[in-house]
């Protein structure tokens, strides 16, 4: 493990612990702010969005899409922001401006579409500011609220046991 590595574990350690501290604080409500986190090996694409947008009955204004790029490439199939390993310094701090601003504002819910295979990305799903978090099935059981067992390549049924669940917790509309 590099120095690097060593603080973004710790990061996320702490961010886990004050969110944790902080998780009474926030009431699930219904849902009026959306974040979505994808990246390039994602399966998500504008089809899956717009089902999803459609099934949770929000209109495009009310969602917040984070891209993670390994490096600068040419994808980004949504107009949102954009976050890549450089904008992490050697101390795990974000350098991005509109990555510190998306991760800082508040969500009702956080949908992690990646596969948090990496200290970054696992650390970007800890700082996010959202009351409830949702994610795929994986070892990172601290990161998540409602984890759903589902290959991250069936996005169709991820979604429609994400909206099943969010229909039984009340946070949407029957």
């Amino acid at each position: 493990m590099g120095i690097k590595e060593y603080f973004i574990d710790n990061k996320i350690k702490r961010t886990l612990a004050e969110n944790l501290k902080n998780k009474n604080e926030h009431v699930l409500a219904k849902i009026n702010r959306l974040a979505i986190f994808v990246d390039n090996e994602s399966f998500f694409n504008k089809g899956e969005f717009e089902s999803l947008k459609d099934s949770i009955k929000l209109n495009s204004t009310h969602f917040n899409i984070l891209t993670y790029k390994e490096k600068n490439e040419n994808y980004n199939e949504f107009q949102g922001t954009i976050v890549t390993k450089k904008d992490f310094n050697w101390l795990a701090a974000l350098k991005s401006d509109a990555a510190r601003e998306f991760i800082e504002s508040h969500y009702d819910i956080l949908i992690d579409y990646t596969a948090a295979d990496s200290p970054i990305k696992k650390l970007i799903v800890a700082q996010i500011n959202a009351s409830f978090k949702v994610g795929c099935l994986d070892d990172n059981n601290e990161l998540y609220d409602l984890r759903i067992k589902v290959d991250s390549k069936e996005i169709a049924v991820f979604n429609k046991e994400l909206i099943r669940y969010l229909k039984i917790l009340n946070l949407i509309k029957k």
